[in-house]
Order: structure tokens, then sequence, then C-alpha cells
């Protein structure tokens, strides 16, 4: 079959936040699963492009596909509808199939408001695959097609079980990075993403990446992770590159591991990875910033430990002061994200967490994120019985910073607004503390 795979726009241009560019990996990663079994594929990554979806419109006419697929975070969902009310007004007869996070927790919704056919639910490497095979084959249902949400008959939509998810991520072909047509624009930024694993075992009340991914951390071999390290590298020039694991001191010995072979590698780039505190250990960061690791993200949240503990974060605060004081002393830098608008906070309690900021933790920066709902997670399931409700609607506003998005039972948006001026005056955004 034919598939056209694409990355609609996010609410942010390259020009408004470089930083936040990176190559949009599920594309990559769907589009090499879907190439292995025999289909052709075209990735279009609207993105960072400046493509108008009438841009779209002529492309989509142009190759007459079969399916096109559409992949998009919350923030994206917008565009996301747009893509696909054009796609269906080019392609009546196409099959037009949306996945990622936001449709994943919004099937039902998304297939009532939107003019696609198909939702693939969670990672979608083998239920697209096996999709597709069903599609090709003509077959009258997809009952069969663990993972996805669909219309059926005269609109009925049916949901069919889950699928379990990828045990073995080694066994998934390498990223498509160079079928991306906006693969020069990533070049000239030298700021590459590489994803080693997936899942997390916590179960943070904020958080849709674990119900997402799942609750069992699976991860790339460190070969598998050079392989990809290599090509992004090698290939198109990386002189830094992210990690965007959730969680990427999970396993301690494979931190090593992957220490030693990206020594070996002798890159001679600068990497960052996001962890939790409770992951590090002074020899490990010794080890990472001997091979080359420069920064760390940590998702602290809170300087209160019943806060913590509401939350479900299953961390201390003592934890997270030592690993930023671990960091410092492995000359690593430390980026804190912080978390403001928590059904239970009073106003007091957010002024004694940015105190906490600036005179304990001490990071060299810390992120202010005013609590935006995502779909997927439990404080996002039981707004209501948490006193929380919307006051912007809009998934492309749902994006971390000002505006809130949400009053709480305590604080209202303008006051929540206030305060995190107030966070960003005193322990800086974007700056160093």
């Amino acid at each position: 079959m034919k598939v056209v795979l694409v990355a609609p726009p996010m609410p942010y241009s390259l020009a408004d936040a470089p930083d936040l560019q990176f190559p949009p990996l599920a594309l990559c990663h769907l589009g090499a699963a879907i190439r292995q079994r025999g289909h052709e594929i075209m990735l279009i990554d609207m993105t960072v492009s400046g493509m108008t979806v009438d841009d779209l419109r002529k492309d989509l006419d142009l190759l007459q596909p079969d399916v096109v697929g559409i992949t998009c975070l919350s923030a994206a969902f917008p565009n996301g509808m747009n893509v696909a009310a054009a796609a269906r007004q080019v392609l009546p007869n196409a099959h037009i199939v949306m996945g990622g996070m936001h449709p994943t927790f919004t099937d039902r919704a998304t297939l009532e408001r939107c003019p696609v056919d198909i939702i693939v639910r969670n990672e979608g490497e083998e239920t697209l695959c096996e999709l597709l095979a069903a599609l090709e084959a003509g077959a009258d249902s997809l009952e069969k097609v663990a993972g996805i949400t669909y219309r059926h008959g005269r609109g009925v939509i049916c949901r069919n079980p889950s699928r379990a998810f990828i045990s073995d991520l080694d066994s998934l072909p390498l990223p498509l990075y160079g079928d991306l047509n906006t693969m020069p624009i990533y070049c000239r930024l030298k700021v590459h993403l590489v994803v080693t694993s997936r899942g997390c075992p916590h179960h943070c009340a904020f958080c849709s990446a674990s119900p997402f991914w799942g609750h069992r951390w699976r991860a790339l071999s460190p070969a598998r992770v050079m392989d990809v390290t290599d090509i992004v590298v090698g290939e198109f020039g990386a002189t830094q590159v992210v990690f965007g694991d959730d969680n990427f001191a999970f396993s301690r010995k494979r931190v090593f591991d992957l220490c030693q072979a990206i020594s070996e590698r002798a890159y001679g780039i600068d990497w960052r990875c996001s962890v939790r505190a409770d992951s590090l250990t002074q020899p490990m960061l010794a080890a990472m910033r001997e091979a080359g690791c420069s920064a760390v993200f940590i998702g602290v949240e809170s300087g209160c430990q019943s806060s913590l503990n509401r939350m479900k974060k299953n961390a201390s605060v003592e934890a997270s002061v030592r690993a930023v004081q671990w960091c410092q002393t492995a000359g690593i830098e430390t980026t804190c994200s912080m978390l403001m608008g928590l059904p239970w906070e009073t106003a007091d309690d957010i002024r004694d967490n940015v105190r906490f900021v600036a005179t304990i933790l001490k990071p060299n920066e810390v992120v202010w994120n005013l609590l935006h709902p995502d779909p997927g997670s439990e404080i996002y399931d039981n707004m209501q019985s948490l006193g929380l409700r919307f006051v912007i609607e809009d998934p492309e506003r749902h994006i971390g910073n000002a505006p809130s998005v949400i009053e709480t039972s305590r604080l209202g948006s303008e006051e929540l607004n206030q305060l995190w001026m107030e966070a960003c005056l005193a322990a800086g955004v974007g700056e160093e503390a």
C-alpha cells in the first residue's frame, strides 16, 4: 500500500522555539516499520517546514496514497484535525488513521469530532503494520487488529482490546531520519533527539507518558543505541545529542555500558538526558561527565514532601537536593522542572516552593510549569473531584507555561498567572538561578 505519514504543525514555530525542535521520531520509527513490511512510504513533517494545509492538499493530491497517518500530541491536535479534514477532502476513499498520545486517550471523542477512520492507540509499530495488512487484504472487519478504535458499519465506534507492548525494542528497524523532508533544517540545528527506552514503573498523577508507553521499562541495548547515534552524528552531523528517555538512568549498569560505548566511539559530542533524582549515584555521574554528558534534566516538581506524596511521585525532597549537589560536584549542569497549580496547593505553598528552589535546591536552571492536565493522566481523569476546571479549552495552549489553562478550588487562573510570574522573577526560567 502507499502510505503517507504526517506530523502536523506545533503551535510554535522554528523561530519561536529553536531549542524545542527535533525530528518527529514517531514518523521515523513508524515509517521504518512500514517499509520493512513492503509498503511504499513517504514522511511529511510540517512542524518546522512552514508547510501549510493548502501545500499538504497539493502533495496528497499528487501522491494519491491509500492511507494517510497523522501523529500528534495534545498541543498539535487542532492542527491534526485540520490535516485530517484536508486529507478527507482530497482523498475521499483513502483510510485516514491517527495516533499519538492525544488520540490514544481521546479515541472515541476524536472519531466523533474528526474525519478520521481509525485510531491507533499507544505505541504503533506492530499495530499499524497489522492494520495495513488487514486493509490491503480487503478485510470486511478490523475486529482482529488489537490496539485500534475505529468506525464500523453505519458509524458505530468499536474499540478493540489493547495490544501488548513490544518487549524487544532491538527488533524494530532503525528510524528513517533520512526520509524526512525537513532533515536539512534539523541538520543546521546540529541537535538531535534519540530515545533509547520506553515505559516507566512509576505512577505520577500528572503524567500521561507511563499510561501511554506502559509501566514496564523496556530499553534498546547499548549496541543498538550506538547504531542510532552513529546515524545522527555520522550521517547528519549532530554535535549535541539529547537522550529523550523519560528516565535515562533507570538501569545503572546500562548507563555505565552506554558511557563506555560513547567514550569508545570518541564522537566528541555534547550529550544530555532526563533522569529521576533517585536513580543517580556519584560514580554514575562521574562516568557520564567523562563520556561527554554536560547537563541533566530532573523532574523535581515540588520541595514539599506531602505534595510529592499526593502526586504519587514516589520520590523524596532529600534525593532531589542531593542529586543536584552531586551533579554540581561532577561538573554536570542541572535543569529542574517544578510544577505549580496542583489541586491542593495554596498561594503560600507555591511561594514556599519558590523559596525552596532559590535557597536549598539551587539548580543551574529551573523551569516553572503551570499544571495542564494531560489526557491519560490520573489528574485529568479526576479533574472534577479534584476541584479543577479548564478556563482555556484549546489544546494548543496546554504546553506548560502561562497563561494558566486551569483554575483550582483554591486559586483562580489570574492568581496562578501572577504566582508563575513571581516564580520566574525569583528563580528564573531558562536562566541561571
